[in-house]
């Protein structure tokens, strides 16, 4: 052989795979004795993407060396090395070898602390796949049968309003040529394309919703018998690292992929309850402690309406003011950005989830919203998208091998992957302090089920609720985590609450303000600060901010040129900017400074979106308050000012007298929450 195999007894039992484990694994409490797959330790060194089966994986790293001494051996047929032609002492020692290999690996590359996680998690698992979910078969038909009448009366219904009454709902090609013949000229029958148009004709709607009962028949219509126990419960086939991102995944049925009408078909059986918890925005929180967010765990912290709050800073509205729909939208982004969503992505997204129809553009502007709302979750996502080798909290790796530069998936990896081993961690808790009589019985992404008597449902809901929050804590340590519970008898979703003012109304599915200043397509907005004579020195926020210099400038507001300049500066794709007036003089209260009053309006070019003035500044307020200091100053004299030490702050433009000269002294410096300037629109920006 090209290298000795290993004949020290390992402590841990080593199996192929989870399925072969689970067999072999028969007695209960067996499995609690370390064990471990080699199915689990390829994933870790592939990153979820090698060679799953461990012969395969043996052969490419030992080749032919090893495959010739088999065959002087007799234990290879000249096809392949299969489990029947050698000994199982030699298919033992084979796989110790193979895993002590992958160990080493593991532990060069920083992967130790990733496969303990997994390890640990194994034996939970296996309890989750013995135990199953009792099936109610007489909920179950019924429910079938109700959504197979469902089914038929909304296609009956398709047909008359089509007029076509021959017509095959399941068939692309005649739903089209019906549309046509109705003059709605659909492009296709994607459901994207279904709810652009879904006002277009009634037909539209009730398709879209025959669609979804369909679904949920086709869900019901699978053979789930073969799946069903003697006691009457569902086991399904579950894989501890199913996903890319070692996410479980579960198969044969696919007890993860199931609606809520269809889980409410899973009950405790009787004398139980099953008890429900839930991770509340974990991957949110993941992310939050990851970048070291600070608004974002200030929010979690404080336990406040994170999705009512973002919508308050990308719509530039007092938090009570924000409403239903701009929660919504402000939902439907921030989920986007843990995913990685593009613009592009994100128009679709707000389009079918909310009625919502932006261009792409403006998709955009709206994540550029909350990446200046967030900071810091800007600088981890642009790390990502550049860096070689990008890290899971427990250490899991994806390099440009498995994950080129630039690829939006980089963006969720890593916080997808940190959730699933907090996950891991709250389950093997649970496992371990887990009563006599308690019963795990699924793990659905974020999810928990225990099935407990229901004299004890209250206990054993405090009981899932700690270890939890102290699983996923060991992970996140910085953020709260909060969980969900629920207790019945049945296993259904409910639907989250929310609760916002309504300050908006939605007219023709755009979001058009009612109370802000804003709310007018003629947009006014006007500078009329009094600017004070001190010197204000910027405030060292982090280490790349330094102390803003003193630079004076000479100003002429009524120069044509300068106006029409800050015109240009202040017109862009969405926007025209004309200015109306502008007038300079000085302060009669305070002598040495002066009052300066610019008036302007926006008219936006295309129809009125909830865009703010945040967004009239552009994407970097840094550089228009650069460009705007120009206009004022002259060309060239903004250029040696510190602008990272204002980005991200409010700022005013502090003028005051200068001997010897007709022009006064021009400053921009950072403002104080007393200045009325901080909420002048235009020039200052946060």
């Amino acid at each position: 052989m090209k290298k000795e195999i290993m004949q020290e007894e390992s402590h841990c039992r080593i199996f192929p795979d989870f399925p072969t484990a689970v067999l072999k694994l028969e007695q209960p409490g067996s499995q609690r004795s370390p064990w471990t797959t080699l199915s689990l330790l390829l994933h870790l060194t592939s990153s979820g993407q090698g060679p799953k089966d461990w012969e395969e994986a043996f052969l490419q790293r030992e080749g032919e060396p090893f495959l010739e001494a088999a065959a002087r051996q007799g234990g290879w047929n000249g096809e392949g090395l299969l489990p029947d032609s050698i000994s199982v002492d030699a298919q033992e020692k084979t796989m110790r070898h193979l895993e002590q290999e992958l160990r080493t690996e593991l532990e060069k590359n920083g992967l130790s602390r990733a496969l303990q996680i997994e390890e640990e998690a194994l034996p939970a698992i296996v309890e989750v796949q013995r135990t199953g979910l009792y099936l109610n078969q007489s909920r179950w038909q019924a429910l079938k049968q109700q959504k197979e009448q469902e089914v038929e009366a909304l296609e009956a219904d398709i047909r008359r309003l089509l007029q076509a009454s021959d017509l095959n709902v399941q068939s692309p090609q005649q739903l089209l040529q019906a549309f046509r013949s109705a003059e709605v000229p659909l492009s296709s029958t994607e459901e994207k394309v279904l709810k652009r148009n879904k006002n277009g004709h009634p037909a539209i709607a009730l398709l879209l919703q025959c669609r979804k009962a369909r679904q949920i028949t086709n869900t019901l219509n699978q053979n789930f018998a073969s799946t069903i126990g003697e006691d009457g419960r569902v086991r399904g086939q579950w894989n501890p690292v199913g996903a890319v991102t070692g996410r479980m995944s579960c198969s044969k049925p696919n007890l993860q992929g199931l609606g809520r009408e269809v889980k409410s078909c899973f009950e405790a059986e009787p004398g139980h309850v099953l008890v429900q918890a839930d991770f509340r925005a974990i991957e949110l929180r993941v992310l939050a402690h990851i970048a070291g967010e600070g608004t974002l765990i200030t929010l979690f912290e404080e336990g406040r309406d994170l999705h009512q709050e973002t919508a308050a800073r990308i719509f530039q509205r007092p938090v009570e003011e924000v409403s239903d729909m701009e929660r919504k939208t402000a939902k439907i982004i921030t989920f986007g950005v843990v995913f990685g969503m593009t613009a592009q992505g994100l128009q679709g997204q707000l389009q079918s989830d909310a009625g919502l129809h932006y261009n792409e553009m403006e998709a955009g502007i709206l994540l550029e919203a909350f990446l200046d709302s967030y900071p810091n979750v800007r600088r981890l996502q642009e790390y990502y998208l550049k860096t070689d080798c990008i890290r899971s909290l427990a250490g899991r790796v994806w390099t440009t091998d498995h994950v080129p530069l630039g690829e939006r998936p980089r963006l969720n990896y890593p916080v997808q992957a940190s959730a699933a081993e907090g996950m891991k961690r709250a389950l093997t808790r649970c496992y371990n302090d887990l009563k006599p009589g308690w019963k795990l019985a699924a793990v659905i992404h974020d999810e928990i089920l225990l099935e407990v008597p229901e004299e004890e449902a209250d206990e054993a809901a405090t009981f899932l609720e700690t270890a939890m929050v102290q699983g996923m804590s060991e992970l996140i340590p910085t953020v709260p985590v909060a969980v969900e519970i629920q207790c019945s008898r049945r296993w259904r979703e409910e639907e989250p609450a929310t609760s916002a003012t309504a300050a908006t109304s939605v007219e023709n599915d755009r979001i058009t303000c009612t109370t802000s200043k804003l709310g007018g397509m003629d947009m006014k907005a006007e500078m009329n600060s009094n600017w004070k004579e001190e010197q204000v020195q910027a405030e060292e926020e982090a280490v790349e901010q330094e102390l803003l210099p003193h630079l004076a400038g000479e100003m002429e507001v009524s120069d044509d040129e300068g106006v029409h300049r800050f015109e240009e500066v202040f017109t862009g794709e969405v926007y025209q900017a004309t200015v109306s007036n502008v007038s300079f003089s000085k302060n009669q209260n305070e002598p040495g400074t002066y009052d300066l009053i610019l008036k302007f309006s926006l008219v936006r070019k295309t129809v009125h979106a909830p865009l703010s003035t945040k967004f009239i500044v552009g994407r970097r307020p840094g550089q228009r308050l650069k460009d705007a200091y120009q206009i004022l100053t002259g060309e060239g004299l903004a250029e040696t000012l510190h602008w990272k030490s204002l980005q991200g702050k409010n700022c005013y433009i502090k003028v005051q007298e200068r001997q010897g000269s007709k022009f006064p002294q021009v400053d921009i410096v950072p403002g104080r929450e007393t200045d009325t300037a901080l909420q002048t629109e235009g020039v200052v920006g946060q």
